[in-house]
């Protein structure tokens, strides 16, 4: 499941202005909602967001705890 977010994060990595953050939100909450918000649009986009990546530096080695 996260392998899948990051084929399509990366996929909307450019339009997300390079920003891994903005196009994992994105991914989650569509697109369009990311435009229009100029950001993260929620609070529970950005919970997911964190968790998301927090997983990824966890699994990465550079957190200590997972999320």
């Amino acid at each position: 499941q996260i392998f899948e977010l990051f084929v399509q994060a990366d996929t909307s990595l450019e339009r997300s202005r390079g920003s891994l953050e903005l196009a994992t939100a994105s991914y989650f909450s569509g697109p369009g909602a990311v435009s229009r918000a100029g950001g993260i649009p929620t609070d529970r986009s950005q919970n997911y967001v964190d968790k998301v990546l927090g997983r990824r530096d966890y699994l990465n080695g550079t957190r200590a705890t997972p999320p």
